[in-house]
């Protein structure tokens, strides 16, 4: 992707939500498929309605705060890390992670 085009805001945000959710989505499936729990489970421990739930797992999660992320945390016992970096580092973290599986 060349630098011309992420000089556009749009393309930017874009970028960012679409990472942001898709990320965020698969991160809660995942988590909660590989524990055997439904959905169902997860609201239960986690404090965060169902519908809720399944919006995030569709990519759906303009309406999630940090407050449901911090519920899905404690139900999963796992920390959450939101960070503000550099346009390079964004563009570069999923590359170094593969790399250093190389």
């Amino acid at each position: 992707m060349g630098e011309d085009v992420l000089d556009e805001k749009g393309t930017r945000f874009t970028l960012q939500w679409n990472q942001l959710r898709w990320s965020l989505a698969l991160q809660v499936h995942l988590l909660r498929t590989f524990r055997g729990w439904t959905i169902e489970d997860l609201s239960n421990k986690s404090g965060c309605s169902a519908r809720i739930i399944r919006r995030i797992e569709k990519g759906n999660c303009k309406r999630v705060t940090g407050t449901h992320l911090a519920q899905l945390a404690g139900a999963f016992d796992v920390g959450v890390v939101v960070r503000f970096v550099p346009w390079s580092s964004f563009l570069a973290a999923p590359y170094e992670t593969e790399a250093k599986k190389a």
